[in-house]
């Protein structure tokens, strides 16, 4: 497993920061698929076009050959009952569905 936490996320939109991110997930996506996703509170969220996006957010990836032994028996719901603020000081940041959501 990798706990890895993404920084700067307003800066989705530009293309050169999406590349990076983009080339990013695809090297962890050869051997890793994301099993939770939580946005830090701390840091707040940005707006664009209509879409809220956090500035920070904390993915767990698993590795891909563990998937099989870990697969949902319920629905995906965010937050999981599990999570918790990063800090009490902000208010909580729920993950847009947009991220996420099918």
């Amino acid at each position: 497993m990798m706990v890895i936490e993404f920084h700067g996320l307003q800066n989705i939109f530009d293309k050169d920061f999406l590349k990076m991110l983009n080339a990013i997930f695809e090297k962890i996506y050869k051997n890793f698929s994301i099993c939770h996703v939580h946005p830090n509170n701390v840091s707040g969220i940005a707006s664009y076009g209509g879409i809220n996006i956090p500035r920070l957010i904390e993915v767990t990836f698993i590795n891909k050959d563990l998937l099989e032994a870990c697969q949902l028996k319920s629905e995906i719901s965010l937050p999981h009952k599990l999570d918790m603020q990063n800090s009490e000081n902000y208010k909580e940041i729920t993950m847009p569905e947009i991220w996420w959501k099918k």
